[in-house]
């Protein structure tokens, strides 16, 4: 049997955790935690594109797509947009679940300029 120092002793709620636990209780979740899965679970989600003041795009995905907008325009969307402001919204795709649209912003992002290109023509999008 292993013996405990004195500060390896489990935190407060680590021993709130346990008793539930024990109990067969869920923990419970926090206030955020809660509010943030509520929406993941109300909401759909959208792949958008970005055309960048410099002319390069920026794909992204959000639930509220005119407010991520705002946000990259604002500078503090992503380091990438912003120093390439002002930004523009040349295409959206809504999914009904974040891994479809997350999946589809990692496709998008892991292609060439050319690639982003083609994929853009093919869904009638003109960004010049």
């Amino acid at each position: 049997m292993t013996r405990l120092r004195i500060n390896d002793k489990p935190s407060r709620q680590a021993g709130v955790k346990h008793r539930r636990a024990l109990l067969g209780q869920r923990p419970l979740k926090s206030h955020a935690t809660a509010k943030a899965s509520a929406l993941r679970a109300a909401a759909h989600f959208t792949f958008y594109v970005l055309l960048c003041n410099d002319g390069s795009f920026y794909g992204g995905y959000s639930p509220d797509v005119a407010a991520r907008v705002k946000t990259h325009n604002a500078g503090k969307g992503a380091k990438y947009t912003k120093t390439r402001r002002p930004v523009r919204l040349i295409y959206t795709e809504t999914y009904p679940d974040e891994h479809s649209a997350l999946s589809a912003e990692w496709h998008f992002k892991h292609q060439s300029r050319s690639k982003k290109e083609q994929y853009l023509r093919a869904h009638g999008v003109a960004w010049n």
